[in-house]
């Protein structure tokens, strides 16, 4: 709540559309050799009070469930007006790959955002992906992290993206009827369907910051809808 009230107070309205280069986060896709036969199968829920993880000192995080697959890792960033500008396979988030990927991609990223001279972006605050080395990184690609505050996936909205692409997916199996598939294949799919979300989409979701953080606010730093 405190970070939503520093948002609305000190950055313009328009900065998430028109200064922000790009969010950048990382997902992972269960590979499945069948993957039309897990797209049929039951699927559970959890029910969660509307502050259950939110509070201080909880370290609970993610599915407590197996994969029960090669997990498919992917390095992605959005920008309001181009979409998705990056997604990168990668084996191990490490600083080392991560201050890698930073001296790689960073200069393109930032033109292809096209942001002006704003080098600004949004990322959360994983270790690996803010160690000693990534700093410098940072420091040499001339940019300016802006960190989410820990447990706050609604001010993230590449955390949406990753739930449509997610969908994509399974649509995709159940339509082609696709009952075999090899990790390379599925890695592939997995790319050209990140790809193929529509620019409007995500920059609908970029669009939605203010409204994120005025809800966020509102509840007092509890769930909100995003």
């Amino acid at each position: 709540m405190s970070f939503a009230k520093w948002c609305k107070k000190d950055l313009p309205e328009n900065f998430w559309i028109e200064h922000l280069s790009f969010f950048l986060d990382r997902t992972g896709f269960a590979h499945k050799s069948n993957p039309c036969e897990q797209a049929h199968a039951t699927k559970g829920r959890t029910w969660r009070k509307i502050s259950e993880g939110l509070a201080l000192g909880c370290t609970s995080k993610g599915r407590k469930e197996g994969t029960g697959g090669k997990v498919l890792k992917l390095m992605v960033a959005i920008s309001y007006g181009k979409g998705v500008i990056i997604c990168e396979p990668y084996e191990k988030m490490t600083g080392a790959y991560f201050s890698n990927f930073i001296d790689r991609n960073f200069n393109t990223m930032f033109q292809t955002a096209d942001k002006g001279n704003s080098r600004i972006w949004v990322q959360d605050g994983d270790p690996s992906q803010n160690s000693a080395l990534t700093k410098s990184a940072m420091s040499r690609a001339d940019s300016t992290l802006l960190k989410l505050p820990p447990r706050s996936p609604d001010l993230h909205p590449i955390e949406n993206l990753f739930h449509i692409a997610s969908n994509k997916l399974k649509e995709q199996v159940v339509s082609q009827n696709i009952t075999k598939e090899f990790f390379e294949q599925f890695k592939q799919r997995a790319v050209n369907t990140m790809y193929s979300i529509r620019i409007e989409t995500i920059s609908n979701l970029i669009g939605s910051m203010n409204a994120r953080l005025n809800d966020v606010i509102r509840t007092k730093g509890n769930r909100t809808r995003y």
